[in-house]
């Protein structure tokens, strides 16, 4: 903290000036030494030996002095700037923790400062059952600074001893002057951690004190893209997949140090997201939208820059080693007789498993890789197929299908898979000669949807002692990409991340893929509910959770969703038949279901006690006993929707007793962390009305025919009027007051019961189930 770093450029600055004294020195040496033997006037053996000596070995050494002494001048100027911005961010986190009201101690470590607190907060402070995490916390946070100093300074360390070794064995002199020294600290460890991964993948093997290196050297250049873009050129893709090939073979295997190379394959992901980073092309200071003429007009144009240089080059490799296939130790045929086999996998199988361990890889590296490798198994549907499964522990790392897991990755970038299936972007398609390119329609939805093979893994007829070849199938985890990227294309979120408040604000592009999600799913489950994957229905619900207001406009009133100029349209037979697929899960059904029990208890929230009484004919009484009939029919058709659905299964004892747990574990308190926190006053009645649901549930296993569990499915109807009922009595409106007869709280719970019928029989209408 107290060194002057300022040495460091006044050293460079006296390594400058060496570097012009010598070639102050070759020139005097040219004109004065080097013409001695070149003008003629002194021949024989020692003059030719003499005019060798001197026109190329001495000439060159002085080159090669300025050369050297320029790249160490670089490498303490970049040194100089590493270690200012690191001693800014020391000292910014050492003063974070002491606001915080913490001492750090001369060895970095953060301790609460119960001297300086008041005695107040010295008291809390003592009490409080998380003060070591917390003072653990900024312990750390200043340990990972000091120990990426360290990291930066064996770098530098790095670089200068490789500016002062001897590169030509040949140039006449025992101790010469290094004529190839390399002013870049990251240029110097890229070439060093190029030549370590390449002894891995000869040997096989890296000793203790050359893992330690590799894994700092990944550890220091994080986020560097000039180290980035190096290492990777320097290895090329075959020899990257080769390399994570190699890592994920030691790092799932029984090697003691197997934690270090899976280390190591994440800093190599991080690696591969910061090379290939396509920035974000702006108009004006506004984003432009993927997808548009516009953007890709200045992507195109960055082509041009040094980084769009490397990344052309980089994808065109990839196209290339992608479909190569290479030996992956420890993936065997486990579907074969005499398993126990090692497979041979593709190149891109092997990057995406590798870009699983990390990385924020940008939008534009993330549809183009994607593009690509549909584009190979458009060629070829079996070009990925391999013998599994690959859902046990020991292999589920694999990326077996490499398109469905990209797809994973792309949904934790939501503006990616946003503009991957906005149906309005157009896909541009690079020229592999280095033309313009061509745009197209956007039709990756549609080929995903209905045209791919899912069907990725071999299997074996194995009733006999021969092995013949049997129907491909679809492995447990299928569509799970892309599922998740769906969910983040239409709700901007990532699967998992809470929404902020009861309805989320969307874009325009959002709408669009939420409107041909739900239309187009809706249309192709009309004839056969598993058109929609199982996979994703828990996905497809917690999008239509997103959308709320939506979804009650369409059951609750009719009509078509149609949101300002979002181009998105979806009527109430597809909405419908979105919804019976999607429930299909149960855990799906209660999603769809919770996020309309919410909007019903907003309606309940905002009742006034004149709402419930006789003299209440105010415009706001007849707003609300509309809302309560739009609430109705939407319950009315979420629980027709639950008896087609046991109804379809009613020969099925699991798939219901599986169907109904799901349901009742939710209903009991597991959180649902894609549905927003609502608060106490209206969390209130959403409690009351989902424990009347529950008990619903109870009543209904013996009935036999369809249309006995819709007399009986009355869970919704009853969900509601317990609500209205608890907000009655809060509202300190009598029993005999509610249900006094030709009073309003009467005229409420006869609207419910009617408008509940009417929503159950619209869900039926909607889904063909009666004309």
């Amino acid at each position: 903290m107290t060194t002057d770093l300022s040495l460091l450029t006044t050293a460079a600055a006296k390594w400058e000036t060496a570097a012009k004294d010598f070639e102050t020195v070759q020139k005097t040496y040219d004109s004065q030494v080097r013409n001695v033997a070149a003008d003629g006037s002194w021949k024989g053996v020692a003059a030719d030996h003499f005019l060798e000596t001197t026109k190329t070995q001495t000439y060159n050494q002085y080159t090669a002095a300025s050369t050297e002494a320029r790249a160490i001048a670089s490498l303490l100027r970049d040194a100089h700037g590493q270690f200012m911005e690191l001693r800014k961010k020391l000292e910014d986190e050492v003063k974070e923790a002491e606001k915080a009201g913490m001492k750090v101690s001369e060895n970095g470590v953060a301790t609460f400062d119960f001297a300086r607190a008041d005695k107040a907060l010295a008291d809390a402070a003592r009490h409080d059952p998380d003060l070591h995490t917390t003072e653990a916390g900024y312990s750390s946070r200043i340990a990972g600074v000091v120990q990426a100093v360290d990291d930066a300074d064996q770098g530098v360390k790095l670089a200068l001893q490789a500016a002062v070794q001897r590169t030509d064995l040949f140039d006449g002199f025992a101790n010469g002057f290094n004529a190839k020294a390399e002013g870049d600290i990251e240029k110097v460890e890229a070439k060093e951690a190029q030549e370590l991964a390449m002894k891995l993948n000869s040997t096989g093997h890296l000793d203790a004190k050359q893992l330690a290196e590799m894994e700092r050297l990944f550890r220091d250049n994080s986020g560097n893209k000039e180290f980035s873009q190096t290492f990777l050129t320097g290895l090329g893709a075959e020899n990257t997949f080769k390399f994570t090939n190699k890592l994920n073979e030691l790092g799932h295997g029984s090697d003691k140090r197997k934690g270090d190379y899976l280390t190591l394959d994440k800093g190599l992901a991080q690696s591969l997201a910061t090379a290939t980073d396509v920035p974000t092309f702006k108009d004006g200071g506004k984003p432009l939208d993927p997808g548009s003429a516009e953007y890709f007009s200045a992507y195109k144009k960055w082509l041009g820059s040094s980084d769009g240089k490397f990344y052309k080059n980089w994808m065109d490799d990839l196209k290339v080693a992608g479909i190569k296939q290479f030996g992956q130790e420890g993936l065997t045929d486990q579907g074969r007789i005499g398993e126990g086999r090692s497979q041979r996998v593709r190149g891109y199988q092997s990057l995406v498993t590798m870009m699983q361990k990390g990385g924020n890889y940008s939008t534009q590296f993330l549809h183009d890789l994607s593009d690509d490798m549909v584009a190979v198994e458009k060629k070829d549907k079996n070009v990925w197929d391999l013998y599994g499964p690959f859902s046990k522990k020991d292999t589920s790392w694999f990326a077996y299908d490499p398109v469905d897991r990209a797809l994973g990755i792309m949904s934790k970038n939501p503006g990616a898979a946003t503009a991957y299936f906005d149906p309005k972007a157009q896909i541009f398609d690079r020229d592999a000669n280095g033309g313009e390119g061509t745009f197209r329609k956007n039709d990756r939805f549609d080929y995903l949807r209905e045209k791919r093979d899912w069907a990725v893994m071999n299997t074996m007829d194995t009733k006999t002692q021969w092995e013949h070849p049997g129907p491909d199938a679809e492995a447990k985890d299928s569509h799970k990409g892309f599922g998740n990227a769906l969910q983040a294309a239409a709700t901007g979120r990532a699967p998992g991340q809470r929404a902020e408040g009861i309805h989320p604000q969307h874009s325009d592009a959002q709408v669009r893929v939420f409107g041909e999600i739900a239309s187009k799913y809706g249309e192709y489950t009309k004839v056969n509910q598993d058109a929609m994957p199982g996979n994703i229905r828990e996905n497809m619900a917690n999008t239509l959770a997103d959308y709320p207001k939506d979804v009650h406009e369409i059951l609750g009133k009719g009509g078509n969703l149609t949101t300002g100029p979002q181009d998105a349209s979806i009527d109430r037979k597809n909405l419908a038949q979105f919804i019976r697929a999607a429930s299909e899960d149960g855990k799906a059904f209660h999603t769809i279901h919770s996020s309309q029990s919410l909007e019903a208890a907003q309606t309940v929230n905002s009742m006034g006690r004149d709402d419930f009484l006789d003299e209440s004919t105010n415009h706001h009484s007849r707003k609300v006993l509309e809302s309560i009939k739009e609430n109705a029919r939407v319950f009315g058709a979420l629980d027709g929707t639950r008896a087609e659905v046991i109804a379809a299964h009613r020969d099925s004892q699991i798939f219901q007793n599986n169907w109904n747990a799901k349901i009742n574990y939710h209903l009991i308190g597991a959180p649902f962390t894609d549905i927003p926190y609502v608060g106490d006053s209206l969390q209130r009645y959403v409690d009351v009305g989902t424990s009347m649901y529950a008990n619903r549930l109870n009543d209904e296993a013996t009935a036999k025919s369809k249309d006995e569990l819709i007399t009986l499915y009355d869970g919704g109807q009853k969900e509601l009027e317990e609500m209205l009922a608890k907000r009655a009595e809060d509202l300190r409106v009598s029993v005999a007051d509610l249900k006094a007869t030709g009073g309003r709280g009467q005229d409420l719970l006869t609207a419910v019961d009617s408008s509940y019928a009417d929503g159950i029989g619209r869900v039926r209408r909607a889904t063909g189930e009666v004309s």
